[in-house]
């Protein structure tokens, strides 16, 4: 085998494995980026049913205490 082939699979052989050292880096960034965006997804949608609730709180405040003319003040649109 000529010495300049062998040298050149040589070093195709370790930039494979660098390619594959950093492809296995990233793969591992990637499962700690989904990681943290799981645990954000699930604190919004607390946030998001905390929200929901508290104005489906003040809207029953508001229907039951004033005429419904005056729901408009409260930001509330509903004709019931």
């Amino acid at each position: 085998i000529d010495f300049q082939y062998t040298t050149v699979l040589l070093s195709f052989r370790v930039s494979k494995s660098g390619i594959a050292g950093e492809a296995e880096k990233m793969s591992e960034e990637l499962d700690a980026m989904r990681a943290v965006l799981s645990t954000k997804t699930a604190e919004a949608r607390e946030k998001l049913e905390a929200l929901k609730t508290a104005v489906k709180d003040a809207k029953t405040v508001a229907k039951t205490n004033f005429d419904q003319l005056k729901w408009i003040k409260f930001g509330i649109a509903d004709k019931r």
